[in-house]
């Protein structure tokens, strides 16, 4: 079964379609085979795609219509293993008609439902609105991606978004969750951006993604040559970020990274010479602080390896790689330049290996 995942928030100028059709590209060129569905009336998704309004015989209103049926409104694009249905809005009537339709909030999940669909992923890229189309499509998904740009507009759109997402759980979805809160049109030494990020990690911090979209001319540009930007300019920072997005949710395996803290986590080998223990002492990994304790026992004297990782497992640095004698220790690390995210540390005592999730915020509380 697909993973289906709606990009939307009540707020216009986010990056919420430029969102949709990048991540899209991104996963069909990570060889996840997508589906990237437009349900806004705007069609955005088509200009992004080079889809002109005369090319597609059908799209999502049809569909909804029951005018076509699912595989006739599916198009292939220029990247291998990204489809697509367009939003075919071509008049007042259409929009008028919709209305109608979409009192019925489960219409699009019964036609998914339907079949069996071939993708790892489908994305939904929704109206900059909470009625209507949006609601089918929160309605057919397991999981809201939700975009927000350094603004409090975007702030008080989001705390909207969170509200209207509790109320569709109880009425038609209750398998819907936040599969994330992603910062879009970011500048990293703005002071909006600086209160932005505080802000997401003081209201919703777990669902924070550990990716920042930069605010880049490419992304834009790509948009006038009919491109996703992993197209257009595979090697630009815009590029890497979707790419890097798209990593972190195929990573996370589940809809946010909630860490799991046990008190102790012990690593038992048993050798000729007896029980040899190494434990992990607990540890306290703090979404408010700007340090992170990782407290270990050596039971004999063993070559000892921290790495720091991000989500996809991209190497950061190494915090110690070294001999140590029996004993406790605690290592206090404190980020350098580390955007607010989870990242991951890994944790090797001679032969034995531990990995745990770690929140980190880069401002204080």
């Amino acid at each position: 079964m697909p993973k289906i995942i709606s990009i939307a928030i009540p707020k216009g100028g986010v990056g919420k379609t430029s969102t949709a059709v990048n991540l899209a590209a991104s996963l069909a060129a990570l060889e996840k085979r997508t589906l990237l569905i437009d349900i806004d009336p705007a069609g955005g998704c088509s200009v992004s795609l080079n889809i002109t309004p005369d090319e597609p015989t059908g799209g999502s209103f049809d569909l909804i219509s029951y005018k076509y049926s699912l595989e006739n409104v599916i198009q292939k694009t220029s990247l291998d293993g990204l489809d697509f249905i367009p939003a075919n809005v071509k008049s007042f009537e259409d929009e008028e008609k919709i209305n109608r339709l979409t009192t019925n909030v489960l219409l699009l999940r019964n036609i998914l439902e339907q079949q069996i669909l071939p993708y790892d992923f489908i994305l939904i890229d929704c109206p900059p609105y909470l009625a209507g189309m949006t609601n089918l499509g929160l309605a057919a998904s397991n999981s809201v991606l939700i975009p927000v740009r350094s603004a409090n507009f975007s702030i008080k759109a989001l705390q909207k978004m969170v509200s209207h997402i509790g109320w569709l759980k109880k009425s038609y979805n209750s398998q819907l969750k936040i599969e994330g809160i992603l910062h879009t049109m970011y500048e990293a030494r703005t002071k909006a951006s600086i209160i932005t990020e505080m802000k997401l990690h003081e209201i919703i911090g777990k669902y924070v993604f550990n990716t920042k979209i930069p605010k880049t001319t490419t992304i834009g540009e790509s948009t006038f040559y009919g491109k996703p930007v992993v197209l257009y300019n595979v090697k630009s920072v815009g590029a890497g970020a979707y790419i890097q997005l798209a990593n972190e949710i195929i990573a996370r395996g589940k809809e946010c990274p909630v860490i799991e803290m046990v008190n102790k986590a012990n690593l038992t080998r048993i050798t000729e010479e007896g029980i040899e223990q190494n434990s992990l002492l607990q540890n306290y990994p703090n979404p408010f602080s700007k340090s992170t304790s990782i407290a270990f026992t050596i039971e004999r004297e063993s070559p000892v390896k921290i790495d720091i990782f991000e989500l996809n497992q991209s190497k950061l640095c190494t915090l110690i790689d070294t001999k140590l004698n029996t004993g406790k220790y605690e290592y206090l690390w404190i980020p350098n330049g580390l955007s607010s995210g989870v990242y991951i540390y890994r944790l090797r005592i001679g032969d034995f290996e531990e990995s745990r999730k770690l929140i980190y915020s880069s401002e204080r509380h």
